[in-house]
Parts: structure tokens; sequence; C-alpha cells
């Protein structure tokens, strides 16, 4: 599938179009097979520590209900935790530059979180066979969980090493950015561009950093020449200011 199919169109409460790209079916199942492996470890670990402890306090009978709750919630409660620890980037999302976010871009809250995870309940019994059904049919490659808490798991850029002596991006006062390669940005993305770059003082900071974020990883697939380490909104406001 590519990137046009991929994507989908946002508005923001800031009256912002912003497009996200999607994961895909394949990407997604080996990301959650990776957490599903971290959880495995925590799960074996933590059952350890309680079982050594639990038959100690409360006997055979009282340890072993003990253990079959804590095992229940640990498995239904830990992807919610991590997803909240992590900003949306639990470990096998983390490794193949995925994230989930709300379906208007903003950072996926604990009640989302619970409502994607709870109903794992559901396919848990089958072996994924219907979130993998799902992840296949539906056009935004969203499970029954995702459609439910209203999320999505999107692509993001895998972090950048910052170079020694990097190449600086010019502030948007400073004249145009000569390294950068604006040709493969359709109409939507410097429309999207000029409407941050009109608005972002009114903006407060950390509203002005998550646009900045959705909007920056999508120009770092179209657009050429960008320094490593440039941050994002370096670079929305550098095309901007290319773009005039």
């Amino acid at each position: 599938m590519d990137d046009y199919q991929d994507r989908v169109t946002i508005t923001t409460p800031e009256g912002l179009e912003v497009a996200l790209v999607l994961a895909g079916p394949a990407t997604r199942i080996v990301a959650a097979l990776l957490d599903t492996l971290v959880k495995l470890v925590a799960a074996t670990f933590v059952v350890s520590i309680a079982v050594g402890i639990g038959y100690g306090i409360l006997g055979d009978a009282g340890a072993t209900i003990a253990v079959a709750v804590g095992a229940f919630a640990f498995l239904f409660l830990w992807d919610p935790w991590l997803e909240q620890v992590t900003d949306g980037r639990p470990p096998g999302k983390a490794m193949l530059g995925l994230r989930v976010v709300r379906d208007d871009g903003g950072r996926v809250d604990l009640a989302s979180s619970l409502v994607r995870n709870l109903l794992r309940i559901v396919e848990y019994p089958l072996l994924y066979l219907p979130g993998i059904a799902m992840l296949l049919a539906h056009p935004r490659h969203q499970r029954i969980g995702d459609l439910a808490a209203g999320t999505y798991v999107v692509r993001e850029r895998r972090p950048v090493a910052v170079a020694a002596e990097r190449a600086p991006v010019a502030p948007p006062d400073a004249g145009p950015v000569p390294a950068l390669d604006l040709v493969a940005l359709d109409a939507h993305d410097r429309a999207t561009v000029r409407r941050f770059a009109a608005q972002a003082g009114t903006l407060a900071e950390a509203e002005r950093a998550r646009l900045a974020t959705l909007i920056a990883g999508p120009l770092r697939r179209r657009v050429g020449g960008v320094p490593p380490g440039t941050a994002d909104e370096e670079l929305v406001l550098a095309v901007a200011h290319r773009l005039g």
C-alpha cells in the first residue's frame, strides 16, 4: 500500500489540516509480537516474585487466588500503563518507528489506552485473529480497540543522531535555506506549512511543539537536504520561509 493510501488527514483544534502516515498491517503485527514478548518477560518476572512471597504469607489457596487475580490485572493493565509512560511508544512500536495517537492527532490519554487495550479480551482467546482480520480489512488499519477508543497507530520518523558540527537551519527571518529541496511537496503540504507559520506566534509552546511534530513527520519524507538533528519546528518554519 503506497504512501497516499496510508495517510489520513485530520483537522486540529487550531484549524490546521495535518496528514498522518498510518502504520500498515504487517508493521503493526510485528510491533505487537515484540510488545507481547516484552510483556511475557515482565509477567514472568513479576509472577515469580508474587508466587515466592504469596505462598509464604497467604498459604496455598490464598496465594493461588492472589496470583490469578494479579496475572489477569497485569495482562490487561500492562499495555495502558506502558502507553502512558512511553507517550504512545511501547518498546515494540518504538523499535519500528510507530506511535499510538488519538484520532485528532493528540497524545493518547489513559481513557483511550484503557478502552483500546481492554478490548483485547475478545482477541486473546482467538489468538488475535479478530484483530489481524480488522487490520487487513479496515482502510485505516484499525483494530476493534482502535475504533472504540478513537486511536490510530502512525509512523514516526526514527530519531537521527545529531552531528558534532551540524549544518544549521536558518530561522524564518534569516533568508532562504538553499539546501532544502521542496519539489516533492504537494499543495496540501504547502498550505499546512504556511498556515502553521502564520499561527505559530499565537500558540502556546506545548501546542506549537505538538503541531510541529505532526507536520514535520510527513515533511521529513518529502523534503530533501534536511540537516541531521534539525528540530521539528525548525524544519517547518524553514520550509515556510522557503515557500514565502
